[in-house]
């Protein structure tokens, strides 16, 4: 149906990835140079007030053959950072659910006509579901070694008043008013392909410029031409060569809408960050919408008869 494909674009922003990268990894070649120790433990601590270094914009007409040509090539928007070229989007937030305005009241909500309001509310971030970067080696002579991995908390709102959400995916239903029944939510997320997993575990009270180094979660080839086992961090580049990095965050727990800058630390220098995150809010969700709910009697002599399928999501009995 129309209104769940266009949802999944907008909500999943990890199936789309995925899939788009699982089509780029096909047959290519990402080879490090060297093997690495796994990175230190992590660790905590409070970021100065200085602003902190952002790597610079590169233009996709200035991307080596190397890279561009590359099965595994970053795609715009892309920083650089030391000599590696790395794809800045970020995706991640696997399985969000909506947030409902509070125009919506306390009445059944249509789907087919409806807005949600941003951001979206408690993502997965973990197990794969982090932020998403293809990296590659820009040098036309040296290797390059990525060392380590930083998060930073880059923003935080506190989270105020009442908050209602709609949980489609993995398993979510919604009302048809043709056939008066729950229907299933179809959210496909194919597993995304990944060399190097990381995760950014932050203290329960950390706040705005709290810093962690992550640590390692895996290490893993994903095509015929990587070596097995795939080294982990610090994880040496050889010229042209790409490779595919998810960095899972734990976050903190107190309420709020939260934005996180991820870090790149090569060849030795100190960090540079490569993106801001989108805004994801963090929040036990007091009311979780449903079309199951939708199935009362008191639901459904608000909902119109219908003469086509029209998609419902109720809110919880009072």
């Amino acid at each position: 149906m129309i209104w769940q494909d266009a949802r999944r674009h907008i909500w999943t922003p990890l199936a789309l990835g995925a899939a788009l990268l699982a089509l780029a990894l096909a047959g290519c070649g990402a080879t490090p140079a060297s093997t690495g120790a796994v990175v230190p433990s992590s660790t905590a601590t409070a970021a100065p007030t200085a602003t902190v270094p952002f790597a610079p914009t590169v233009d996709a007409a200035s991307i080596p053959a190397s890279c561009a040509s590359s099965m595994m090539a970053p795609s715009p928007p892309m920083v650089r950072v030391g000599n590696l070229l790395v794809s800045a989007s970020a995706q991640g937030n696997q399985y969000a659910s909506s947030q409902i305005p509070q125009s919506a009241g306390d009445k059944p909500l249509a789907l087919s006509t409806s807005t949600f309001a941003p951001p979206p509310v408690n993502p997965i971030l973990k197990d794969q579901g982090g932020y998403h970067f293809v990296i590659c080696n820009a040098s036309a002579s040296q290797t390059t070694t990525l060392q380590s991995v930083s998060v930073r908390i880059a923003s935080f709102t506190a989270s105020t008043g009442a908050l209602s959400a709609w949980s489609a995916c993995p398993a979510g239903v919604e009302y048809d008013a043709l056939t008066k029944a729950t229907t299933p939510v179809h959210c496909d997320t194919p597993a995304a392909p990944i060399n190097e997993e990381v995760q950014a575990s932050f203290p329960a009270n950390a706040a705005v410029g709290a810093t962690v180094t992550a640590t390692q979660v895996s290490a893993r080839a994903v095509t015929q031409s990587d070596p097995n086992p795939y080294p982990a961090l610090p994880l040496s580049l050889a010229p042209g060569h790409s490779a595919l990095m998810v960095v899972d965050v734990a976050p903190p727990t107190t309420p709020g809408t939260y934005t996180f800058a991820v870090g790149l630390s090569v060849d030795g220098a100190a960090p540079v960050y490569v993106s801001t995150t989108a805004p994801i809010l963090l929040a036990p969700v007091a009311h979780e919408w449903s079309g199951q709910n939708c199935m009362t009697s008191a639901m459904q002599a608000q909902i119109p008869a219908a003469t086509q399928d029209t998609y419902y999501i109720c809110p919880p009995a009072a």
